[in-house]
């Protein structure tokens, strides 16, 4: 798996505040999540946190959120929000994930019933 527990750095959630409000980022924020399968779906209501979670995941691997195919140029470059700066992605073997220059990966989001995989 590419991510094996999410967690949030030690002093970074501000309860109270967006968006550590949102049910799914509170739950995470106090106990992490550990995904222990191949395939992880997300399900809740409306207003649940589920895109919010998937977007801060994807800012956190270092994805740009505004979405396109891997190779894509945008004009500016986007500041992580609150949350994707937050967050601690990390592998069975205990390493944090962080992207530094340019190296091969495999993405896949899905948001808004729109579906998208790219390699870059």
């Amino acid at each position: 798996m590419l991510v094996d527990r999410i967690e949030v750095k030690p002093g970074a959630a501000q309860p109270g505040r967006w968006p550590w409000t949102v049910p799914a980022v509170r739950a995470i924020a106090e106990n992490g999540l550990e995904l222990t399968s191949d395939i992880v779906v997300l399900v809740g209501a409306n207003g649940s946190g589920k895109s919010t979670l998937l977007e801060a995941v994807a800012e956190a691997y270092g994805l740009d959120v505004r979405g396109g195919h891997g190779g894509r140029r945008y004009a500016s470059a986007l500041e992580k929000g609150p949350l994707g700066e937050a967050l601690h992605l990390q592998q069975v073997w205990g390493t944090v994930i962080s992207r530094r220059g340019r190296s091969p990966r495999v993405s896949f989001s899905a948001r808004n019933r729109r579906w998208g995989c790219s390699r870059t």
